[in-house]
């Protein structure tokens, strides 16, 4: 694998990176539901796509393999984070859909639910918004985040469009960012992503809950668990559904 190392980060956040990466080597394996060696041209620890396969059936694929990941497992809750793993320690610059500089830290405060996807996906990506907006009405006040996985396309710009279209709320953060901040935090988040085309990318179907001081609190594997991440966010100190 073609790695880029990621010169900004301090040497705690690569402490980050690997101690994340271990946690979620237990919890994840690949989307596609079995561990393979990664291929060349793979982004992060991404899932690589069956051998011509064309884009759109393999992101459908690895939707449904990450939805029956573990059996019957559709969610792992990470129990008493160490501090060390705080998304929050990383100092990757990002920009928002305001076109705003934003640093992830300033997300601190309350718990947000984070997921990597891009806003020309037709398939998987609008099912994981669907999810964060579930998400979203049982807890008014719960920070969304969609971070970029297509940097290239997705400008501050287009991000803004991509709300307006999806009627994404004032409790919604979406982030693009540099290549080496995407891949920072992938493999912080346990996130596989890969382009398999000049437009199309697989990646994991994951949606993750951190808590107010950014320690991953739970993680949703695939698609429509929501009601298990609600569970989960109720047991987050200050977290009531309705509020």
């Amino acid at each position: 694998m073609n790695e880029r190392p990621c010169h900004a980060a301090p040497p705690r956040a690569g402490r980050i990176i690997l101690a994340a990466g271990v946690l979620a080597a237990a919890c994840l394996g690949t989307a596609c539901g079995q561990e393979r060696a990664p291929s060349a041209g793979d982004v992060s620890a991404a899932a690589p796509a069956a051998p011509n396969e064309p884009a759109a059936h393999a992101q459908h694929a690895l939707a449904q393999g990450s939805e029956h990941q573990h059996g019957h497992d559709a969610g792992e809750e990470v129990a008493e984070p160490a501090s060390d793993l705080s998304v929050y320690q990383l100092t990757s610059a990002w920009t928002d859909q305001q076109g705003r500089a934003r640093q992830l830290r300033e997300l601190a405060g309350r718990p947000q639910a984070v997921a990597l996807i891009y806003t020309y996906c037709g398939a998987v990506c609008p099912r994981v918004v669907g999810d964060l907006k579930r998400l979203e009405a049982e807890f008014p006040h719960l920070g969304l985040v969609l971070v970029s996985i297509d940097p290239e396309r997705d400008t501050p710009g287009r991000l803004a469009e991509f709300a307006r279209d999806s009627r994404l709320g004032e409790h919604w953060t979406l982030l693009t960012g540099s290549d080496d901040a995407l891949m920072e935090l992938a493999a912080v988040l346990g996130v596989r992503y890969r382009r398999v085309s000049a437009t199309e990318f697989v990646h994991s179907v994951l949606i993750t809950i951190l808590d107010a001081d950014g320690n991953i609190a739970y993680r949703q594997e695939g698609l429509d668990e929501s009601a298990a991440t609600v569970a989960a966010l109720r047991r987050l100190p200050g977290m009531v559904a309705g509020r």
